[in-house]
């Protein structure tokens, strides 16, 4: 298997356009991934390297990898998981069939079984021309190809081979490097191959990508809410790195995404954020009761349409809180304050309550704490401060057992 080649052919010129931004996402993930295992390491990836995309860092393998997105099954037969074993048959040969690079085959789709045309020796006792076969399947679950398997695989590939590599402006034919070698060898070949398939989508990956910048050596507090800026800026430095003429220049290592997060630091350097999160631990509860059953203590015929409502805003809170981390916890302690303060007055401590008073005190603890955080902007910079967001907080004080109509 050390057999020189020619240059393999390019297959940039295929579909960029199909599949872009899933090809991207995985890039952006598997870098952070080898970053976040090898923080003091130089890591690197390059997109339209080698094959899709490239990772090398230290002594590690060099790990190259082909990513599909497809609604049909794949079987070892369709063309692009031929197409893209022949890609690495190029690059195998290109890095000296090293055993320190590997092959990834990343696709967003099913497996289905192959049913192939049996060669006239092959054919079974009961006279059948085709037969069916698992060989992507097996190859996927780690199984081990059987050497009629592995001969079967290999005369697909070398016929695929030859149809990327005909005679063609008076060159001969290009000869499969796989013609001279045995089952043996061929399977050992697919053994370098890691074989991934999942249903995940674009948003899927995204949200696993996004985990990854948060978990990323480089991320800190500060930092928070800005997870998509940072996704963005990396999938977009890898594509802008893809288009370079020169290799090298295609690069992006971990130096590279190291200055991303210090870039965008940069841009809130005439930010004041809020320190009010560090004091969010001191604060002690003992009303185990959640926003419904406080309500209905005081308002025993307060509306189930209006309690759904309210929490229904509970849990766009939720979400607002993960955006904005340790700010949200700021503004969460500012309103809890102006809302004591609201209920200390005369008025609040009432025994029975309709509905429309439920209504007006959230009204008006909302109104107070809208007040307060117009006020501290002015020494605070609060990217979340609106009143549809302050109301979910006040709504949260009083499902999170920190507030409460009738002070229990």
């Amino acid at each position: 298997m050390s057999a020189a080649l020619p240059p393999p052919i390019s297959r940039e010129a295929g579909d960029k356009t199909k599949g872009f931004r899933f090809q991207k996402l995985r890039a952006a993930v598997r870098l952070l991934q080898r970053i976040g295992i090898s923080p003091q390491s130089q890591c690197y990836c390059a997109m339209e390297f080698v094959e899709d995309s490239a990772i090398f860092s230290g002594r590690d393998p060099v790990a190259v990898e082909e990513n599909k997105q497809y609604s049909a099954g794949l079987s070892f037969n369709s063309d692009t998981v031929k197409n893209s074993i022949v890609a690495f048959l190029d690059a195998d040969a290109t890095f000296g069939y090293s055993q320190g690079l590997r092959f990834g085959f990343y696709a967003s789709a099913t497996i289905a079984d192959e049913r192939l045309p049996l060669a006239p020796d092959r054919n079974d006792a009961s006279g059948r021309s085709t037969r069916s076969y698992q060989l992507l399947r097996n190859l996927a679950s780690g199984v081990a190809l059987s050497d009629e398997e592995a001969s079967i695989a290999k005369d697909l590939i070398e016929v695929e081979y030859r149809s990327q590599y005909p005679a063609r402006d008076g060159m001969a034919p290009r000869t499969p490097p796989v013609a001279t070698w045995t089952a043996k060898e061929f399977r050992s070949f697919l053994e370098k191959i890691d074989w991934t398939f999942t249903l995940q989508d674009n948003d899927d990956i995204e949200k696993e990508a996004l985990e990854l910048v948060r978990k990323c050596p480089f991320f800190d507090y500060r930092h928070e809410g800005l997870e998509g800026f940072l996704l963005s800026a990396i999938t977009d430095l890898l594509e802008k790195r893809s288009h370079a003429k020169g290799h090298i220049d295609r690069i992006v290592g971990t130096s590279d995404i190291k200055g991303l997060f210090s870039e965008i630091l940069a841009l809130r350097r005439g930010e004041r954020l809020d320190p009010a999160h560090e004091e969010w631990e001191n604060e002690h509860v003992d009303d185990r009761r959640n926003l419904s059953e406080k309500v209905l203590a005081v308002s025993p015929d307060y509306s189930s349409k209006r309690l759904a409502r309210l929490a229904r805003r509970i849990a766009l809170a939720r979400h607002e809180g993960n955006a904005f981390g340790r700010e949200y916890v700021s503004l969460l302690l500012r309103v809890l304050n102006a809302c004591q303060e609201e209920l200390d007055r005369p008025g609040y401590k009432l025994p029975n309550m309709s509905e429309g008073q439920i209504d007006a005190c959230i009204d008006a603890l909302v109104k107070a704490s809208t007040a307060r955080m117009n006020a501290l902007s002015s020494t605070w910079t609060y990217r979340v401060k609106d009143e549809e967001a302050i109301r979910g907080a006040v709504l949260s004080l009083f499902n999170d057992c920190y507030l409460a109509f009738d002070h229990a």
